[in-house]
């Protein structure tokens, strides 16, 4: 046995040969009557292995006697010296080869680690921090025990060569030295990286286990300098084991020039990182790059794992292929064939596969198989009926049975008994393959596609409950969340998906709820004095220092650093934490965080550890209500990373989720979150449950379901009196119903006055016992900011009483807080403090959070857009409507300033006259201020305009309101009514737009199509040219989108109905040669073809549906069975230049219910990266594509602007078709309008 990796191992060969070659007896004769040498399997051919064998062996000869082997010597060794390729790199392939040797033959296994034994391994990727040598020693053994039992057998003797240095790790050496009949010639570099990492690898193991990583961290950097080389990567390996997913992403694109050009086996460890920390395009950029056949067996199972979870398909195939190629017994090889024939139903393959594996319970499993595919072959097929006879036969298969039948009864469009199915036992435990079929049902069903019945609410409230329950087994399972929330969307359920909630919240709510009892109360509640907390953190911060990085929730402080009783110093970090700032600069939230870090350490030496979750509830409000809203974010998700499985914890974790949620806005991601919490757990803290009541109450509120909202506060009540707490607390159970009394006097018009008047006096009490308490005073003086401002616009002069009182509130309040609630208490803010309330908001990280984000700052804008300010400075319009336009769609391309927030109050009317001058197009800016009225101002010919108030004639913002309960959708489908565009349209005009434009309006008129602005008696898409884009900062970023890769591409899938319906194929004759003509291609296929992403043109062409109630843009349809969600379509058009969508209401603008952005299609498109969208916000005719396109196409061919292309081919629409308004004004410009094709 030789296990040293020095040198060149086809030299090694070579030596080990020419040793043998020139062994001789006594009498002369060759000790060995020939000589093998076993080659792994591979392209090379018999003639090139053989010339390069001898090659090596030359010159080892003339290494070993100085001279050159002669003819007559090359002549005998090459008739004894012979090749033996192994068919695959089977242990038992090359054990054969041995036993197979004549009498006294020699044979030499060339690279014997690559080898595997027929045993299974562990399916999946090999963890990171392991060392390569456990996946390779255990196989290296089996092949040489295995060849010294052929050598006995042919009576021969063998030579393998491990090409691999000797193993490091004590039990690896043993299992080799073990071997009987076999000596050892072992060597390695003590130096090697692998050598280094196994001296250090226990003791950095154990510190990881304690949340320690900042002494690994300086650790690697004492290494020798010669591993300089390896150390970032190491540095990111003890990140990854310490689960600082962030920091490894950030580290990984910092060290991208490293990871370039690494070896195979470390290249797929780093993906394996990058994969799990979310940076999936440098997993994918590795996977692709590595040469995998250099790796040995493991490894490609990793890897073939690893890119079934990114989508890599082409490493998939390669993977695939060595595997069948070196081990076709790989059990994960066999695995990913038993997936592929479960995805297809192929039930029967599976089964004939399964009984051939090597694993016990995969034989096992295909009895269950072969009786899952016996009942669906039935005629008369009843799914829930064949679930529970599978499950009688198979009772350990239970899940499994409901997840495949479940599926099938998707494959089949059976969403509804799919759900039923899935949902039928409550007592379950869910599983992760649960909840993905649940979805999947959920997610057909609500696109309107079941073949046999219509969706129950139950049934719909079964599965969101089997969503929830899944949740609360698995907090940090963020992909199910998405999706489940997803679901429940406006664009999914309109307005059905939040009274499923609100249904549902009521249900788990009314279930029985066991109070824990709290040990130790006093101390847990009763925070030291603030000296005694600065005291421990002068110990404690230093110590923290010397650990960091730390994964904040994870690291253990030692009991010797804790100055005082644990429940002690955990109060008194809470009380910091809620009290914290300020919390303006990157330091401050360092600092906070190491607060809160040590905290969480603190609470695991005290009374109730899971306290610890408590604090970062604590400190997440804090920045929400900071308006550090994606710091407060991070936080509430980080509570659910490190929640772990204890129901406690997750009910604790959830209502930190929920609360902050809540608190920026997001109304559906609160509702999961208190939703999980209510399911998770049938106990809690007194506490806790004050907490969720609250909570529960606000959400109720934001939803204006007040009644449902008081109840919840009876429920906190009732748990602060359980608690000891009342007298301390009930102030802020009064602040809420306080809340709840004015939002009940402003929806009663007729006594609105005397009931605000009647609210004061109630108001200036609350204050004063908020104020005596010493509680945070903000949540009563933004309530009675609203009131007192909403009884002086009602003619109530509020006593001096109140304002004193409110003043005072205002005072104590944290400095973040205190801009917000002076300038709300106004009828009119000053642009001064609108400014300063907009600089406190926090960047985003994901654009769709912007439009929660900014609600509050969107309130003050409207108010200040109907200032005499905003009158007199056009500036400061410009100001207010940059701020309520759309900013949660993510800009293109590379804009000239990072962010949308404008920094000054000029720069957004500089950066309108920026884009007039640089597109040679006036950008009209409008807005609808908080009395209702359209404000709009104009940037062309290098300067801001005048700001114009449109009279309530010209525009109303209330019939707004009352057109889109019916428009725009009745315009396609209304063809009786008279003169109906005018007549809906009357008070929705300007007075006046330039004949060529592009808008930017605030988000709330957005689904006002441009077409359709009254000039007038007419309307303005008849004579100007206009388009329409989100936000200033998105259009800029838009004008400096890099190209396309000029592929224009039509979609148009037309598969006719069961019924004959044929709607697309007429379309599909009527465009080809138009389509043709231009250089167009056309797939006509019933999935979107997956090459659109990148596309300079893109035009398709389906029916489109609306959710319920003919609102939000819902689903893209074919005259067959095709059903898919707007956004996937809009994740289809990635990166488009132009995209043109004759779907019906596919140009369809939507407010946001709960936030200050749209939802549609276009919206969709534009925001994963399209640039300019060309739909109609209607139902349109399907003739009119065969008109539309070719003027389009010719003028897009002449390199005309989209903006003219489109308003001319609208033209000819009108000349040759129809001069209808809803045929000849159906498609509008949404985006970059100069979108021109590249020449």
């Amino acid at each position: 046995m030789f296990v040293v990796a020095g040198g060149n191992p086809s030299t090694r060969i070579a030596e080990i040969l020419a040793i043998l070659a020139s062994s001789y007896t006594e009498d002369g004769q060759p000790v060995f009557s020939e000589i093998i040498v076993v080659q792994p399997p591979g392209s090379a051919g018999p003639e090139e292995r053989k010339s390069a064998l001898f090659h090596h062996l030359g010159e080892a000869v003339v290494r070993s006697r100085g001279t050159a082997l002669e003819t007559a010597e090359l002549d005998v060794l090459s008739r004894r010296i012979n090749i033996a390729v192994s068919p695959d790199l089977q242990v038992a392939s090359v054990c054969s080869i041995v036993e197979a040797a004549k009498q006294h033959a020699a044979v030499v296994v060339d690279q014997g680690a690559l080898y595997r034994g027929v045993e299974p391994g562990p399916y999946g990727a090999r963890p990171v921090l392991g060392m390569v040598e456990d996946s390779w020693v255990p196989h290296f053994a089996a092949l040489c025990e295995g060849a010294v039992l052929a050598a006995r057998a042919s009576t021969s003797y063998v030579a393998v060569d491990a090409n691999k240095d000797w193993p490091l790790k004590e039990a690896n050496q043993e299992r080799l030295l073990a071997i009987d009949g076999m000596a050892v010639l072992a060597g390695g570099d003590p130096d090697a990286p692998d050598a280094i990492l196994a001296q250090h690898l226990a003791k950095w193991s154990t510190a990881i286990a304690r949340g320690v990583i900042g002494p690994i961290l300086a650790e690697i950097d004492t290494l020798p300098s010669s591993l300089d080389g390896i150390k970032p990567l190491l540095k990111v390996q003890m990140m990854h084991k310490a689960g600082l997913q962030p920091m490894v992403e950030q580290a990984l694109r910092a060290e991208l020039g490293l990871i370039e050009n690494l070896a195979p086996v470390p290249a797929l460890q780093v993906a394996e990182m990058a994969a799990e920390a979310g940076a999936t395009d440098i997993a994918r950029n590795l996977v692709q790059k590595i040469a995998f056949d250099r790796l040995p067996l493991e490894s490609i199972e990793a890897a073939l794992t690893l890119s079934k979870r990114i989508g890599e398909p082409g490493t998939i195939q390669k993977c695939e292929e060595i595997l069948q190629e070196r081990h076709p017994t790989s059990l994960a090889l066999m695995h990913h064939r038993g997936d592929a024939m479960l995805e297809a139903g192929e039930f029967i393959q599976l089964a004939r596969l399964l009984v051939t594996s090597p694993v016990e319970d995969d034989r096992r499993m295909a009895g269950f198989y072969e009786t899952l595919a016996a009942g669906l072959a039935s005629s008369e097929l009843d799914y829930q009926v064949l679930t529970r006879a599978v499950i009688a036969a198979h009772p350990r298969q239970t899940v499994r049975a409901r997840v495949f039948i479940a599926r099938e009864a998707i494959r089949a469009q059976r969403y509804a008994e799919a759900l039923s199915v899935i949902t039928e036992d409550a007592e379950t435990d869910v599983t992760a393959s649960m909840v993905t079929a649940m979805l999947k049902a959920l997610e057909g069903a609500v696109l309107g596609g079941d073949k046999a019945a219509d969706i129950e609410p139950q049934l719909l409230q079964a599965a969101v409950l089997l969503g929830l329950r899944y949740l609360t087994s698995h907090p940090a399972d963020a992909r199910v969340r998405v999706r489940l929330v997803d679901a429940l969307s406006a664009e999914s359920m309109g307005l059905f998906g939040i009274a499923l909630l609100v249904d549902t919240a009521l249900k788990l709510a009314s279930a029985p709820l066991a109070l824990r009892e709290i040990e130790a109360l006093d101390a847990w509640t009763t925070a030291p004095p603030a000296d005694d907390i600065a005291a421990f953190l002068r110990v404690a911060l230093p110590w923290l220092q010397s650990a960091s990085p730390v994964f904040v929730g994870r690291i253990d402080i030692p009991k010797e650093l804790l100055t005082q009783d644990a429940d002690k110093l955990v109060a008194g970090i809470r009380k910091l934490l809620e009290h914290y700032e300020p919390l303006d600069t990157p330091a401050d939230i360092e600092n906070v965080r190491n607060i809160l870090a040590i905290g969480m350490a603190v609470a695991r030496h005290g009374s109730v550890p899971d306290a610890d979750l408590s604090l970062v509830r604590v400190l997440a409000v804090r920045l929400a209500l900071a308006s550090r809203f994606q710091a407060a974010r991070d936080y509430a998700e980080h509570a659910l990373q490190v929640a772990g499985e204890s129901k406690a914890r997750s009910r604790l974790a959830w209502l930190c989720y929920g609360d902050v949620y809540q608190r920026t806005g997001n109304t559906i991601d609160g509702m999961v979150g208190a939703l999980c919490c209510l399911a998770a757990d049938n106990s809690a803290l007194p506490d806790q449950v004050f907490y969720e009541s609250v909570l529960l109450y606000r959400l109720m509120r934001d939803l204006r379901m007040i009644d449902a909202g008081l109840s919840f506060l009876d429920a906190a009540r009732k748990a602060l009196q359980s608690f000891g707490a009342r007298d301390q607390y009930v102030h802020r159970i009064q602040t809420l119903e306080l809340q709840a009394r004015f939002i009940q006097a402003r929806q009663d018009p007729a006594d609105a006055r005397e009931r605000l008047e009647a609210l004061i006096p109630d108001f200036i009490q609350n204050a004063r016992t908020v104020l005596t308490q010493g509680d945070e005073p903000a949540p009563a003086a933004a309530s009675m900011a609203e009131a007192l401002r909403a009884a002086e616009l009602a003619g109530v002069t509020p006593p001096p009483a109140a304002i004193e009182a409110f003043e005072r509130l205002l005072d104590e309040a944290h400095a973040p807080l205190r801009g917000i609630i002076a300038a709300s208490r106004l009828p009119h803010p000053t642009t001064a403090q609108v400014l300063e309330v907009l600089k406190q908001i926090e960047q985003a990280r994901d654009a769709n959070d912007v439009g929660y984000d900014v609600r509050q700052i969107s309130v003050l804008a409207r108010r200040l857009l109907g200032s005499a300010e905003a009158q007199t400075n056009l500036d400061i319009a410009a100001f207010a409507i940059d701020i309520l336009a759309d900013h949660a769609i993510p800009s293109l391309g590379v804009a000239p300033d990072q962010g949308w927030i404008p920094p000054t109050i000029e720069s957004s009317g500089e950066r309108a006259v920026e884009l007039s001058r640089s597109m040679q197009l006036p950008v009209v800016l409008m807005g609808v201020d908080a009395e209702g009225h359209l404000v709009r101002c104009v940037a062309e010919n290098g300067k801001l305009g005048p700001t114009l108030k449109e009279s309530a004639e010209v525009f109303s913002e209330e019939r707004l309101r009352r057109w889109s309960r019916e428009f725009p959708f009745r315009y396609g489908v209304d063809e009786d009514a008279l003169n109906l565009f005018h007549t809906s349209t009357e008070g929705l005009g300007v007075e006046a737009l330039p004949p060529r434009a592009i808008l930017v309006t605030a988000a709330n008129i957005q689904h006002w199509p441009p077409n359709l602005i009254r000039l007038g008696g007419g309307f303005a898409g008849q004579t100007c040219k206009l388009a329409a884009a989100p936000s200033l900062p998105w259009l800029s970023a838009a004008r400096h989108r890099k190209s396309t890769d000029r592929r224009a591409i039509a979609w148009i899938p037309k598969e006719a109905s069961d019924e004959g319906g044929q709607t697309l194929q007429t379309v599909v004759d009527r465009v080809s040669e138009p389509l043709a003509a231009h250089g167009v291609s056309l797939d006509t296929a019933s999935v979107v073809p997956s090459n659109l992403e990148g596309a300079e043109l893109v035009i398709v062409t389906a029916h489109g549906g609306l959710v319920p109630g003919n609102r939000y843009f819902q689903v893209v349809r074919d005259d067959a069975e095709l059903r898919m969600a707007g956004a996937d379509l809009g994740s289809a058009l990635k990166n488009v230049g132009v995209a043109v969508l004759f779907i019906c209401s596919g140009g369809r603008l939507d407010p946001h219910p709960m936030a200050n952005t749209t939802l549609g299609l276009a919206r969709q498109a534009l925001g994963n990266g399209c640039t300019t969208v060309i739909a109609s916000p209607w139902p349109i005719d399907s003739r009119i594509p065969s008109y539309w396109l070719p003027t389009f196409l010719k003028a897009w061919d002449a390199g005309v602007p989209v903006i003219d292309a489109a308003f001319d081919a609208n033209a000819r629409v009108r000349d040759a078709f129809s001069s209808e308004l809803r045929d000849c004004m159906a498609m509008s410009v949404y985006g970059d309008p100069l979108r021109t094709r590249e020449q």
